[in-house]
């Protein structure tokens, strides 16, 4: 029996611009105007997903996850992640004695939510700032089944490999305009994982 879960992580940017700063980041100078540090915190959605065989959970106080867009030199963007989020698999009476014994596999499959906005790309070109990589789920803990009630870490790095950003296009942001309208862009777009049984 299948049953899936989604976890809907609200796209958590930071995108960090500063005058003088010792660290990378988007430095604007516009006269004597000091600079500016905008930030996003994350969101987790509500996790709703029930089966015959049992529930998938979030383990609470797990998720650090953390997606930035920073300057990768040049003022040209980039995407990384950092952190994780634990999720768990807590069976139901009644289900076969191999799931009560061995539980499950689970797999998870990355994909974009929301109504994503497009950016021009340096090359002309009006391209996703997120999608869905060609191959965008992986299974969890190494392929092996989740026993019951016991926590497996999904990785920033495992949702990132599922991910492509701009479409593989360069995008410079080298005006406090560009910034401001790559921020705003950014900001529709959601980062969905939902968690199924492997067929």
């Amino acid at each position: 029996m299948k049953f899936a879960k989604t976890l809907s992580i609200a796209l958590v940017f930071v995108m960090i611009f500063t005058v003088g700063a010792v660290y990378a980041g988007w430095n604007y100078f516009q006269g004597e105007a000091a600079g500016t540090e905008l930030t996003k915190n994350p969101v987790m959605a509500e996790l709703v997903t029930n089966g015959k065989k049992g529930s998938i959970h979030e383990v609470t106080g797990s998720n650090n996850l953390l997606f930035q867009v920073d300057d990768t030199g040049s003022y040209v963007a980039g995407f990384t992640g950092a952190g994780s989020v634990k999720v768990k698999f807590i069976v139901n009476s009644g289900a076969d004695a191999d799931v009560i014994t061995s539980g499950i596999k689970l797999k998870a499959t990355i994909t974009i939510k929301g109504t994503p906005t497009k950016y021009r790309a340096d090359n002309g070109t009006d391209v996703f700032i997120l999608a869905p990589a060609i191959t965008n789920s992986f299974e969890l803990n190494g392929g092996n089944k989740c026993a019951n009630n016991v926590e497996i870490e999904i990785t920033a790095a495992q949702i990132l490999a599922c991910l492509t950003f701009c479409e593989g296009q360069t995008v410079t942001l080298d005006t406090h305009a560009e910034f401001e309208a790559f921020e705003l862009a950014l900001t529709t777009y959601t980062i969905a994982i939902t968690i199924s049984e492997v067929a």
